[in-house]
């Protein structure tokens, strides 16, 4: 209901979505659907459609800076790449099958192990005013 949002609100969260997308890329996708889903109340197949796009102008940038800094690793990012694109292609079937409400579910689960994951085992540094992970 547009009414009873604050625009402002929304604005603000998604600039804080885009410094977080283009400092930190790792999850962006996750982010990005919780917030169009659960924030903007989008359709899970529309909200599908803006992550992707969204994605693809945000990370040519985003990999502009990690490659003038020499912050990649480009054998695990080949790898990377061929298992985003082949689980982008698979959870595109899933969605296409499954109801909102399902989607909904595995998705909050996925979200779920990610920010463990995250919180358990990815630690971020500090050195010389660069952050690194």
């Amino acid at each position: 209901d547009p009414v009873s949002r604050s625009r402002a609100v929304d604005y603000l969260v998604f600039l804080g979505l885009g410094l977080y997308c283009g400092m930190i890329q790792a999850g962006m996708a996750y982010l990005m659907f919780y917030v169009l889903v659960k924030r903007m109340r989008t359709a899970t197949k529309t909200a599908e459609a803006i992550k992707t796009y969204m994605s693809m102008i945000v990370t040519p940038f985003a990999l502009f800076i990690f490659i003038w800094f020499g912050h990649i690793d480009w054998e695990l990012g080949a790898c990377v790449a061929v298992g985003g694109g082949f689980g982008g292609w698979l959870g595109e079937k899933f969605v296409e099958r499954k109801d909102t409400h399902t989607v909904k579910d595995w998705f909050m689960v996925a979200l779920i192990i990610s920010v463990v994951y995250m919180l358990l085992f990815v630690q971020l540094h500090l050195h010389d005013g660069i952050f690194y992970l």
